[in-house]
């Protein structure tokens, strides 16, 4: 299924319906079991109760696509035709990203970033004596006002990989295989395992046999799902400055990915310009290029690319020739937390939120930007 059929769609479902009635009317007026809003939420909750079941039987995959078919098809038709309706662009959010992973995600927050910005308190459901946060609820919902919300779960489960079993492999595989490499009781690693678990060499082999175009369009994908909600969240601060409304759960989840695939993928989501870039300015310094094959010590440190490209050929030949040794996850460690934002490696080092407090004060240092 394509994400669009054209732009001249998109851009219908962002139109106003007619001159004198420009959102339509509301749909939950209309009571009937066949009326579009009906259907629609029906079609949602039966979705979410078949991946809830699948959960509970423990399947990793637990999208079931066709269930939310209906959803990516008819609420296109709805908003072009019948009404501007925010929780029928936060079902169809949730549909997209099921289908198309991040672009879709990018796609779901773009539409609601220009609904609300053209019609605002207009659009359905319409804000009531509690204020735009009750308009706005479905959408918030996907972040979640304490708890995870609907759409956390989803963004973690988008695979990141190609590759044969155990892959296709998502951002919350990855990190259990981080997890489990971490691991130093041959016993528990081993159960861990027979759970399902994902071991660091299967997690090396299922990105070996990714492609780079697709390792690329991935990290295209990831970027541009961070960028236009980011949008989205300046749209949703200017349209309520006085109630602001949580969001940031969502762009920890994204962060989290693009910092997991950033890790795995290494050098290969380079473009081959920016690569010419980086031999280039080795030359000019002097630096000597590494045999694939070599860990070289000894070249000149161009940039922190390049040093974080010596530690990962320094993990690679721990993990190559002393396997059992931890030396080589450490390292990998070091180079995982080098991505992560200071209040993202403060909060991962110091789990304890009372501990954090503690350091905070006693540093100074501002922990802003968390929901």
């Amino acid at each position: 299924m394509e994400l669009f059929n054209s732009n001249e769609e998109l851009s219908a479902m962002l139109a106003p319906l007619q001159e004198g009635e420009p959102v339509g009317q509301d749909l939950r007026e209309n009571i009937s079991p066949t009326s579009s809003y009906q259907v629609l939420r029906d079609a949602r909750t039966l979705a979410r109760n078949n991946e809830r079941a699948a959960l509970a039987s423990g399947e990793s995959m637990y999208f079931h696509m066709p269930d939310w078919t209906l959803i990516l098809e008819k609420v296109p038709e709805v908003l072009k035709t019948e009404s501007k309706d925010i929780e029928l662009v936060a079902w169809y959010i949730e549909g997209l990203t099921r289908f198309h992973g991040f672009a879709g995600l990018a796609t779901g927050f773009s539409i609601a970033r220009q609904l609300i910005a053209s019609f605002g308190e207009a659009l359905y459901p319409r804000p009531d004596e509690d204020g735009i946060a009750t308009q706005l609820a479905p959408l918030i919902g996907l972040n979640g006002f304490g708890s995870e919300g609907a759409l956390i779960a989803p963004i973690k489960s988008i695979p990141i990989t190609q590759g044969d079993y155990p892959g296709p492999l998502a951002t919350w595989e990855c990190e259990q295989a981080f997890e489990l490499a971490r691991i130093t009781d041959p016993d528990k690693r081993e159960a861990r395992l027979k759970q399902g678990g994902v071991s660091r060499e299967a997690l090396d082999q299922v990105v070996a046999q990714t492609s780079t175009e697709f390792l690329q369009k991935m990290h295209a994908d990831i970027s541009a799902a961070i960028y236009e909600f980011e949008l989205f969240q300046q749209q949703i601060d200017a349209y309520c400055p006085n109630d602001p409304q949580p969001t940031g759960k969502i762009k920890e989840a994204l962060k989290a990915c693009l910092q997991t695939f950033q890790y795995i993928a290494g050098d290969r989501i380079q473009s081959e310009a920016s690569e010419a870039e980086a031999m280039q300015e080795q030359e000019e310094t002097g630096g000597q290029a590494a045999a694939e094959s070599q860990v070289n010590l000894n070249a000149k440190i161009v940039d922190r690319q390049h040093a974080l490209k010596l530690l990962r050929e320094v993990a690679d030949f721990f993990r190559k020739t002393e396997p059992h040794s931890p030396i080589s996850y450490s390292v990998e460690q070091t180079i995982r937390w080098s991505s992560l934002p200071l209040t993202e490696l403060i909060k991962e080092l110091i789990p304890e939120e009372s501990a954090r407090k503690k350091y905070q004060n006693l540093s100074g240092m501002s922990m802003s930007g968390q929901d």
